[in-house]
């Protein structure tokens, strides 16, 4: 889709990813864009995550990461979210 120009498409797939998504999804959504070179992007996913969820709920998003052994990531979501 990025590469097709529908930016708005790419958005709001990254906002629904973002707020709606199980902790799990983030982190593997995040992830996953992160192998595809898509690094700005999850960083949308990760800020999206933030908006409406308690502290608990950003705490398992990175454990997920922890889990799939992702540690630098979870370090980087906790740095995150203890800033907001």
């Amino acid at each position: 889709m990025k590469q097709n120009r529908r930016a708005e498409d790419v958005a709001g797939i990254l906002r629904h990813v973002g707020v709606t998504g199980k902790p799990t999804e983030v982190a593997h959504a995040v992830a996953a864009c992160r192998a595809c070179g898509l690094g700005s992007e999850a960083d949308v996913i990760l800020r999206y995550a933030q908006t409406g969820r308690d502290a608990r709920q950003l705490a398992e998003i990175a454990y997920e990461f922890m889990r799939i052994e992702d540690n630098a990531m979870a370090q980087r979501a906790l740095g995150m979210f203890l800033a907001r």
